[in-house]
């Protein structure tokens, strides 16, 4: 055997004793957590399935699960052994090991035949001029275009905007802008720099519930330096958005809270929801509302 088959056969060892037990504990329990949440509308787009309802929850996360082991157990009844690649392999050793005895005793045979061959006399030729071949110019290399990412729209404090595309599309109105040395009072959080609190309604104008949380919101300075919402500010605050279910034609008002230096200039962006989306990212002004 040769060491690449034994490399081949140590690292098909490891994925079948640690990363393949590791996949089918994992992966159902994954699905069945992402349907009976009903991230991004999984729950809806799988109702198809006997079990799994349009809304989520404990039962339609279960019965996923179940499906994603069935799925796994099928996958790994038809993936094929690694045996048979080995055959093919033995056959091209031994049709080459074969090749290679005829060559060396057809190379034997001819160097008998040349050394009882006398050697014929050299005869002078002469030897023609060559005339140079003329230079081809090299082709010069196509100069590759840059491409241009199109431009955040710029919204100001009060303007109502949509951010996402067709079914997963949010209105925003940002309401008030607003700053604070403190969260919570006495017991709650106090800012390192300074916070900005963020006031602003939202309307699902989609034809699906989306889960409304506070990863599409940041802050970014002049420099191009971005801040995340403080999320231990959040826990003092009312009305902060930090996991929210928003169903089709529904409206909520919330916060959100970033804690910045108070010297700098700010803008806000607010990304599509959904991990996937391509929509573009609009952005507020408020560094002008800030006090």
């Amino acid at each position: 055997m040769k060491g690449g088959s034994t490399i081949r056969n140590v690292l098909v060892g490891i994925v079948y004793v640690f990363l393949l037990p590791l996949l089918f504990a994992l992966l159902p329990v994954t699905v069945g957590l992402i349907v009976g949440m009903n991230v991004g509308g999984a729950a809806g787009k799988l109702s198809v399935l006997p079990g799994v309802g349009d809304g989520g929850g404990a039962i339609a996360g279960v019965a996923a699960g179940v499906y994603a082991v069935l799925i796994l157990g099928v996958l790994g009844a038809v993936v094929p052994s690694d045996d048979t690649a080995e055959a093919p392999e033995q056959n091209v050793e031994g049709a080459t090991g074969e090749a290679a005895t005829a060559a060396d005793g057809g190379n034997q045979g001819a160097t008998a035949e040349e050394s009882s061959t006398a050697a014929p006399e050299p005869t002078v030729t002469a030897t023609p001029k060559s005339t140079p071949e003329p230079t081809a110019e090299p082709t010069p290399e196509p100069t590759p275009t840059a491409t241009t990412q199109p431009e955040m729209p710029m919204h100001d404090v009060g303007e109502s905007f949509t951010v996402g595309d067709g079914e997963m599309s949010i209105e925003y109105t940002v309401t008030d802008v607003t700053t604070a040395d403190n969260v919570g009072g006495e017991y709650g959080e106090d800012a390192d720099g300074e916070f900005v609190i963020v006031t602003m309604s939202m309307e699902n104008v989609g034809d699906e519930s989306l889960d409304i949380t506070s990863r599409p919101f940041t802050v970014v300075d002049s420099e191009g330096r971005e801040f995340e919402v403080d999320t231990n500010a959040m826990v003092y605050a009312e009305d902060s958005i930090v996991f929210e279910q928003l169903n089709p034609g529904l409206s909520k008002e919330g916060v959100v809270i970033f804690d910045v230096n108070p010297d700098g200039e700010y803008t806000m962006h607010i990304a599509p929801a959904g991990m996937f989306s391509t929509a573009t990212t609009h952005r507020v002004a408020i560094s002008g509302e800030i006090q």
